[in-house]
């Protein structure tokens, strides 16, 4: 199997070399993980990192039996029916083929600027559908490929990564030093129950539970306004499109102050989407850059005290359906460093 530096699994410019392999492989445990570096490789644009996550038949048998249900409702249902779905991130949290991967990387003591990657899974389950996005035949064809070029079992689960790390240098270095540092992942999951406003609510309070921990608590509505984006905003915009000017605004503030960073309200509601003046029925692209005018005047206020607006709309929004989501981060910082020539 030829590796090149540029195209990821999926195919690649046939005027590039291939890259040059180099005799190293690694296993390391990460986020309760075991992952394997299966190979360096090497060449005038930089290094190329082929990882793998072995996921264990068990897991995915487990999580399909707690959510294959939810999974499959999902997929008879539209993209826009699910986007109001709170669980959908709780799914994708607890999906053991699930990865985010954030590092920083040094070559010969160097920080590489320009990080880029690519990934693709196997499942052995029969029937099985990623929830994030059905797997491609080419997907799959791929991974194949790959369980076969670096000898895998095909009876558990794998998540692959290929990482680019591009650098300056030229010609190639004698001895190539490679460390990594490997950052925890944050997610956001929704809490239960979530909660609805009305224009000119005031003084509710509402006990939500933590997802993960089962704690309860407490936020209180200290007032609900509707908002209008002044016109002169879109001027910048041209005037092709109509975009949505109207949303209802959240004001708020968590009776712990410990939460305070801990958790986030969201809509469950996508904002209105522009339309064209001319009436030609085509739409433009989604309205949630207007929220950061709301993030500066947050800004001037208590830290406790937060706004929150709620999707654009093009008639007043008199009601809301919000979620209270936990802010959760999975993992600790790992450091690894590597002689990617030791073998050569």
């Amino acid at each position: 199997m030829d590796v090149y530096f540029d195209g990821g699994f999926y195919g690649s410019d046939i005027s590039q070399k291939p890259c040059r392999p180099l005799r190293l492989r690694k296993s390391f445990q990460w986020k309760g993980d075991t992952w394997h570096l299966l190979a360096p490789y090497v060449c005038e644009k930089g290094v190329v990192l082929d990882f793998a996550k072995e996921v264990p038949r068990e897991a995915l048998i487990q999580f399909w039996e707690i959510w294959g249900e939810r999974i499959r409702q999902y997929q008879e249902k539209s993209e826009e029916e699910n986007a109001g779905l709170a669980d959908r991130s709780r799914i994708d949290y607890e999906n053991p083929m699930e990865t985010e991967l954030w590092m920083d990387a040094w070559i010969n003591g160097q920080e590489i600027e320009s990080i880029s990657g690519s990934g693709c899974s196997y499942n052995p389950m029969e029937g099985w559908k990623e929830f994030s996005a059905a797997e491609t035949a080419e997907a799959e064809m791929e991974a194949r490929k790959l369980l076969e070029h670096y000898e895998l079992s095909d009876q558990c689960g794998w998540y692959f990564y290929r990482m680019r790390l591009k650098w300056n240098e030229n010609p190639v270095p004698s001895e190539l030093k490679l460390r990594l540092v490997l950052k925890p992942d944050q997610w956001n999951l929704p809490c239960e129950p979530g909660f609805k406003t009305k224009t000119g609510d005031e003084g509710q309070e509402y006990c939500f539970t933590h997802p993960l921990n089962g704690t309860e608590h407490m936020l209180l509505v200290e007032s609900v306004t509707q908002e209008e984006v002044p016109e002169e905003r879109f001027s910048l915009l041209g005037d092709e499109y109509c975009f949505p000017r109207n949303f209802q605004c959240l004001h708020y503030r968590l009776l712990n102050p410990e939460d305070f960073g801990k958790f986030q309200v969201r809509d469950l509601k996508q904002s209105d989407a522009p339309v064209r003046r001319d009436g030609r029925g085509e739409q433009g692209a989604s309205s949630v850059f207007l929220v950061g005018a709301l993030q500066k005047r947050q800004k001037r206020q208590e830290p406790s005290r937060m706004e929150q607006p709620s999707h654009m709309s093009f008639q007043p929004v008199e009601q809301t359906s919000w979620v209270v989501e936990a802010v959760v981060c999975r993992g600790e910082k790992l450091e690894m460093e590597w002689n990617l020539m030791e073998n050569e």
